[in-house]
């Protein structure tokens, strides 16, 4: 856990210094290129913002989010380049941290699907499948009401203490239905 907020930590100073740079960058430019690059930068601080919610709880669903801002980003610069010859200390320090951002973001999530696949398949089989052979309705002998099998409370009679019934009529003759029947 706290490798992840590490990483979290990490990819928030990593967005605060590209979007410083693209800042920068923007302000440099006139008329309409500076428009659509300010409305552009807008969009991209709004879904990392929204993306960072659930990276902080370390959602797979948060870091693709996140790569997708950086691959905007990444984008974004390739434009600034073409149209504009943009280069400098500026460009490079906030190229350089957009992709060191993008690798973050791209192990975060292989580490949560690697996470996801630990757990053998063959164990969540065993818990979820279980037969009730002996009757539709269970009792307990000390007891006054009658459980359908899978009720919680059916699980918590004694096996020495159960008495199981085919049908509903033979179990209320000595027992009254549960809430679960």
């Amino acid at each position: 856990m706290g490798e992840a907020r590490f990483s979290f930590f990490v990819i928030d100073i990593i967005l605060l210094i590209v979007f410083l740079g693209l800042i920068m960058m923007i302000f440099r430019l006139r008329g309409i290129g500076f428009i659509l690059e300010l409305l552009a930068l807008l969009i991209m601080i709004f879904i990392a913002f929204i993306a960072l919610i659930p990276a902080y709880s370390g959602s797979k669903g948060g870091w693709g989010f996140l790569t997708g801002v950086f691959v905007l980003v990444l984008l974004n610069l390739l434009v600034l380049y073409l149209r504009t010859a943009m280069s400098g200390r500026v460009f490079l320090i906030t190229l350089f941290f957009a992709a060191i951002g993008f690798v973050v973001s791209v192990a975060n999530i292989k580490e949560d699907e690697e996470e996801y696949y630990e757990e053998p398949i063959e164990e969540k089989a065993e818990e979820v499948y279980t037969n009730f052979d002996p009757g539709k309705y269970v009792a307990s002998k000390t007891g006054s009401t009658y459980h359908v099998p899978k009720c919680d409370w059916a699980g918590k009679i004694k096996k020495e203490n159960q008495v199981w019934f085919d049908d509903e009529k033979e179990a209320k003759k000595k027992f009254k239905p549960h809430s679960c029947v």
